[in-house]
């Protein structure tokens, strides 16, 4: 019996040799009814958890691109992981299996190497212990790295391939202005190739070089 206005603790105690999960309820009769008290019991597992997204952004054609995904287990047992997924694509996961020890994280290194344009999505599967499966999604976009030479005096506005300075006489100079525009998403240094004028001789016998780029080499900055 408990007196008015008291309380008491009563203390529950579970034991087992076996790992498995456990449900029971217990009874408490008072004067008024029953009041049933759900007993559950979980036996330890490990608890991995990640985003199921991970985007790598924007990337070139031919380059790398890559990125981490942390893992915990917020469990209290060691779990193992595999990483499994179509290594013909291009993708490239590491590691692609291990093992997290309780409260502890792990990161996993994601590289994409594209090799044509477009937006690419791939599916990696997750095998977690005591977790069964699940999905990572990952996402890349990859975009040409292009220099484009827009005409400025001939062919204003229009991209061109080649510079065409017409008729020039002897001891002559023409001057054409082109505008450089990059088409990318990145940062791109530029540098003006001089051509091959190992045979050109002014009347002095000293080689000259006809062709001049001012300025002879820059930076371009996104779509710029």
């Amino acid at each position: 019996n408990i007196a008015p206005g008291l309380s008491q603790i009563v203390e529950v105690e579970f034991s087992t040799n076996m790992e498995k999960d456990y449900q029971d309820e217990w009874s408490l009769i008072t004067d008024d009814g029953q009041i049933t008290i759900p007993l559950q019991a979980w036996f330890p597992c490990p608890n991995i958890q990640f985003d199921g997204y991970l985007s790598l952004g924007t990337t070139l054609v031919q380059h790398n691109v890559s990125k981490m995904l942390p893992m915990k287990n917020f469990g209290n047992r060691a779990g193992k992981f595999k990483l499994t997924y179509d290594q013909s694509l291009g993708l490239s996961v590491t590691p692609k299996q291990g093992l997290i020890n309780p409260n502890e994280k792990t990161e996993i290194r994601v590289d994409y190497f594209g090799t044509e344009q477009g937006t690419f999505e791939f599916m990696v599967n997750v095998e977690i212990e005591g977790q069964g499966s699940r999905r990572l999604d990952v996402t890349c976009k990859v975009v040409e790295s292009r220099v484009d030479v827009i005409g400025m005096d001939v062919s204003p506005g229009v991209s061109i391939s080649a510079i065409d300075f017409g008729t020039c006489y002897f001891g002559q100079t023409r001057t054409q202005r082109v505008k450089l525009t990059n088409q990318s998403p990145f940062l791109v240094s530029w540098h003006m190739n001089s051509p091959d004028m190992s045979d050109a001789l002014d009347d002095e016998g000293e080689e000259t070089l006809p062709i001049a780029c001012v300025p002879g080499e820059g930076r371009l900055g996104a779509y710029g």
